[in-house]
């Protein structure tokens, strides 16, 4: 407990820059793609004055039911934008963050000393940076600190502020999906009451106010447009990703587990940290241990382990509870003078809190792409491929992949034109989403999709490995001809007679014509030269690395997509000295180790190619690539138990990973166990009917057991 609960004016001026920090620190051009959505469906509910319930924008899934438990958000950032423009939104969100921050601050400033207080806020702060964007779930932050203050002050002295849960659980409802964190909160409180006066009910009274206000917070939590069905939603919604995990964990980064991987940010490093010092502040109050705030730990740990979007909160979660573990420790010195240094320090601490904000050092460090300020970065969102499309009126319905493309084309032209796809994962039926992923691994299924939706023009983003087949698809095909490209997009266009004035106006000859302008700089130009890379015009990707070199030789992805470039020209050796900077540059990134391996396999060097794939492996155990290389490896070797050990650990880790399987079956035909090897293709057609090598090796074992 603090000494004394005035503030000197120093104290006044550190808390005051801390905040100022915080500002700081959230105050850049707007970054989310899913903002343009729920700009647009912000002014829709504004205009008409009701929430839709149907698919509006998409026209691959028009009229399929929308449970969008977003709106209320949604209308205050649209408010936010009628007034200040785009600026409002970026000071709306800042509002919300400053109010998250400051209900963790008031409530433990005068139970907690400051020098630990303000340090751990600061660690919470950069934990959850990465989160704190234009988006809905920063009210869940809000409101889940808030559920927490509420419940930890009835807990110290019952008022009547606990009956303010059941209000908050109707705005949080209405806000975004994880307001059944909050019941989760409340339910584990209230069980934890009810237990406690089971075993004890001589001493106790029943818990009957937590009881009550969890009972109506569950009720209020069906308050919305959509009733019961936006209650279950949630539940339905995490069911669903978990039952497509490979298509939104290898699309979607945020849906990555945050364990296991190569991460060049802190987030997961302050992540492990912030385990680490909520379970030692546990056992440091062992005497006061509470199960019911252990058992939100290790449930939010959990949550956090499977998704890297769940790090957030359950950092607010985590640092609510390591303070509550806190209270009353009051730091000391050997003398007043080391106390006054200590605060002299921590002023100039939050005094420089917004240095690598403003200068942006530390969104190039995480490599985030945020750019401290107000307005947006046009280059980050597909405005000028919009502003093409516009001015060349293009008929007929378009094919996007990527999310961002599709979420920034609501807001651009809706009602005038309806998109393939956007960032709602709820908006779309299930089967959509596999059946596109199945699409961009296999891209001659393209013929099927064209005609089933009409499709007149495509818009890839080529700086996305998942597009590369279909990239590499369209730009051999004769029925469909670029008319655009800058350094994140390229639009391809049906080559057919109703386009063809289009076509004689605007069509590239990627390999002939001269290389577009990128006014972005030189990370720009990269994206450009990997997307020459990756159609196989070699030149004009060599020709940009080079230029652009002095920019990036202490960056080993720089090196690595290098080598891949010369490899493709035949310049092995200079491919070589490419990847092994990129080792040495970041010895611990797995997937440098694979490339490195991949072209030793395909150079016939099998033991080089042994060494580094075992590394790139053990670095990181899931990759199932590595482990496919090295089954291939294996077999070239003529070491087939090896290679079967290999392949079986993928389909151990990864069951609906096709090459895998295929593999296997290859590796038992070739031994003559034409039983099991007819078992793994059929088990990959199984997951994929038109998975076309599976499909022609099971030709090829039947003409074999024919004979």
């Amino acid at each position: 407990m603090r000494k004394n609960s005035s503030q000197s004016p120093f104290e006044k001026v550190t808390i005051l820059l801390f905040f100022l920090g915080i500002v700081f620190s959230v105050t850049h051009k707007l970054w989310a793609y899913d903002v343009w959505w729920h700009l647009k469906t912000g002014e829709w509910i504004f205009k008409y004055h009701q929430v839709p319930v149907t698919n509006l924008y998409s026209y691959t899934a028009a009229d399929h039911p929308w449970i969008d438990l977003s709106w209320f958000f949604q209308l205050l950032m649209y408010l936010s934008y009628s007034f200040l423009g785009i600026n409002g939104i970026i000071l709306f969100k800042t509002a919300v963050v400053i109010g998250s921050f400051f209900v963790l601050f008031y409530f433990f400033y005068k139970k907690t000393d400051l020098l630990v207080l303000i340090p751990t806020l600061i660690l919470t702060l950069f934990t959850v940076h990465e989160r704190l964007v234009e988006r809905p779930e920063i009210l869940s932050y809000f409101f889940l600190l808030s559920s927490f203050s509420l419940l930890e002050s009835d807990r110290a002295k019952q008022t009547k502020k606990l009956y303010f849960l059941p209000l908050i659980q109707i705005l949080w409802a209405n806000s975004h999906s994880l307001f059944v964190l909050g019941l989760f909160v409340l339910s584990v409180e209230s069980t934890s009451q009810v237990l406690s006066w089971f075993l004890s009910r001589k001493d106790h009274p029943f818990p009957k106010r937590i009881v009550l206000v969890t009972f109506f917070s569950f009720l209020s939590s069906m308050a919305t447009p959509h009733g019961f069905k936006g209650f279950l939603f949630p539940f339905r919604l995490f069911t669903r990703i978990s039952g497509e995990k490979e298509f939104f964990t290898s699309e979607i980064g945020e849906f990555k587990r945050p364990l296991g991987i190569h991460d060049s940010t802190s987030t997961v490093a302050l992540f492990e940290f912030l385990i680490l010092l909520t379970s030692l502040s546990f056992l440091r109050n062992r005497k006061n241990f509470r199960k019911s705030s252990f058992f939100l730990f290790i449930a939010f740990g959990a949550l956090a382990l499977l998704a890297r979007r769940n790090i957030a909160p359950f950092s607010f979660t985590a640092v609510f509870l390591l303070l509550s573990n806190l209270q009353g420790i009051q730091v000391r010195f050997p003398s007043r003078q080391m106390r006054s240094l200590a605060s002299a320090f921590l002023f100039c601490t939050v005094l420089a809190l917004p240095i690598p904000f403003v200068t942006n050092g530390y969104y190039r460090h995480e490599r985030s792409g945020k750019i401290f300020g107000f307005g947006i970065t046009e280059s980050r969102y597909p405005v000028e491929v919009a502003r093409f499309v516009e001015k060349t009126d293009l008929p007929g319905n378009s094919f996007t992949s990527g999310f961002e493309i599709g979420d920034y084309f609501i807001w651009y032209f809706y009602p005038r034109r309806h998109i393939f796809i956007d960032g709602r994962l709820e908006a779309y039926p299930d089967f959509f989403f596999k059946e596109l992923f199945q699409l961009l691994h296999h891209p001659y299924h393209w013929p099927e999709w064209v005609e089933k939706y009409r499709i007149n023009f495509c818009i890839l983003n080529h700086t996305n490995p998942k597009n590369a087949p279909l990239l590499i698809w369209l730009y051999h095909s004769s029925e469909w001809q670029p008319v655009y490209v800058d350094n994140k997009t390229v639009l391809f266009l049906k080559n057919s007679p109703e386009n063809r004035q289009i076509l004689n106006t605007y069509r590239i000859d990627l390999a002939k014509d001269p290389i577009p302008p990128v006014s972005e700089g030189p990370e720009a130009e990269l994206q450009l030269a990997d997307f020459y890379g990756k159609i196989g015009i070699f030149d004009k990707a060599e020709l940009l690395y080079k230029k652009d070199m002095p920019h990036f030789s202490r960056r080993g992805e720089f090196h690595n997509n290098f080598g891949n470039i010369l490899s493709g020209e035949g310049k092995y050796e200079k491919a070589l000295l490419q990847y092994r900077k990129a080792i040495s540059l970041q010895p611990k990134n797995y997937f440098f180790h694979y490339n490195l391996g991949r072209f030793y396999l395909a150079r016939g060097q099998y033991e080089l190619a042994l060494q580094v794939l075992k590394e790139s492996s053990r670095l990181s155990p899931p990759f199932g690539e590595a482990h496919l290389l090295l089954g291939k490896c294996y077999v070239a070797t003529g070491q087939f138990d090896k290679a079967e050990m290999e392949l079986s650990s993928i389909h151990a880790s990864d069951a609906a990973y096709l090459p895998g399987r295929n593999e296997l079956g290859i590796l038992y035909a070739r031994r003559g166990e034409l039983e099991k090897a007819e078992r793994e293709f059929r088990a990959a057609l199984e997951s994929d009917p038109s998975y076309t090598p599976a499909q022609e090796n099971l030709k090829r074992l039947d003409r074999r057991t024919q004979k």
